[in-house]
């Protein structure tokens, strides 16, 4: 059954005046060596005392920032945890060079050491709460560079346990836009392929910032699919375009008929009488609207299957519309990769998409 989902990536906004801030003095500025920070993208440390972190206040965390990366055959949690408290910093130091940290305190327990931590690095937070519920502040550069840190904190768990539900939206914004270039390092390590960027351009009228390493599987104008096979996965892109005459074709209904019609013509396995579809009987699927560079875009997400074959994946679709030629531009990305888990290679393809655009 399929359906609209809510948007999944939420603008960076400045709520109730006073969320996003830069911290006091002394992150970026120190005169001694720091190190560069160490994790991976989509990792957070949550750094609390152990009596937030067991109570219902850890729960409303966990069931935000643990919630499902959309849409992955088997769930997996938008960002991994790991709970930690000043002491552990303390008894291990390297800790401290990790990139992410979420730092909550209630500002009411003195005796708290991460009230303490807080208190020291927003200059008296605790004296800021007088005419609002909670602060939600961000830095960098505490203990290492690269690194960012995000601030909750207020005078009692109801109040800690909004913050956690307000904030969310832009700080999950925030800690996206820092792991991009983590991720682009990661997907650019090896250069470009300027072959096939220059195909697209010439071809389809389309820019895009493609890794090094993508194979042409089949290239049938106006089709054209792209894959980069490794040991335990097998990441896809195709590309088509066709003539803009029926304003269904946008909606979400429109946009699954448009893609199951191409990867029924193209997309197929060894086994017999297969073909590729989007299945819409047991599993949802997300559609968003926005706009890119002033053209109308749709971005479909949901669970491919294969006809007469056991095989399944996320993907992700993303239409262009660009009304001055009455063209419809289809931008997608699919990964087949049973033993693997997907959301990383899944937000690679994502943040490709994203770098393409249709030249006027």
């Amino acid at each position: 059954m399929s359906k609209i989902g809510v948007k999944y990536i939420f603008p960076l906004t400045l709520f109730l005046g006073f969320l996003i801030s830069s911290c006091g003095s002394g992150f970026g500025n120190r005169l001694r060596p720091t190190p560069t920070a160490i994790g991976k993208s989509n990792q957070l440390v949550v750094l609390c005392d152990d009596v937030i972190w067991e109570s219902h206040i850890g729960d409303t965390l966990r069931h935000y920032y643990e919630s499902p990366y959309p849409i992955l055959p088997q769930p997996e949690p938008n960002f991994d945890l790991k709970h930690l408290r000043p002491e552990d910093l303390i008894a291990n130091p390297v800790q401290k060079e990790l990139r992410s940290f979420l730092i909550i305190a209630n500002m009411k327990d003195e005796s708290s050491p991460t009230t303490e931590m807080v208190n020291k690095d927003l200059e008296s937070a605790a004296n800021l709460l007088d005419d609002r519920p909670y602060g939600a502040k961000s830095g960098q550069n505490k203990w290492a560079d690269g690194q960012i840190l995000l601030y909750l904190y207020a005078n009692d768990s109801k109040e800690l346990t909004n913050a956690i539900k307000e904030s969310y939206p832009s700080f999950f914004a925030l800690i996206r836009k820092f792991d991009e270039p983590q991720i682009d390092a990661k997907l650019y390590l090896e250069g470009q392929n300027r072959i096939i960027e220059n195909k697209l351009s010439l071809t389809w009228n389309l820019d895009i910032k493609l890794p090094a390493g993508w194979q042409i599987a089949i290239d049938e104008y106006p089709f054209l699919w792209l894959r980069y096979e490794l040991s335990e996965s097998s990441s896809s892109l195709f590309f088509y375009n066709l003539n803009y005459s029926d304003s269904s074709t946008l909606t979400h209904h429109g946009l699954i008929s448009l893609r199951d019609s191409i990867t029924k013509k193209y997309i197929s396995s060894s086994a017999p009488g297969s073909y590729m579809y989007v299945n819409t009987e047991d599993l949802p699927s997300f559609y968003y609207t926005d706009a890119v560079n002033g053209m109308f875009s749709a971005e479909l997400r949901g669970i491919w299957e294969m006809e007469n074959e056991f095989m399944g994946g996320p993907f992700e679709s993303r239409l262009l519309l660009d009304e001055k030629n009455a063209r419809i531009h289809l931008m997608d990305g699919f990964i087949y990769a049973p033993t693997k888990e997907k959301r990383d290679l899944m937000q690679q393809l994502d943040y490709i998409l994203r770098t393409a655009s249709i030249q006027n």
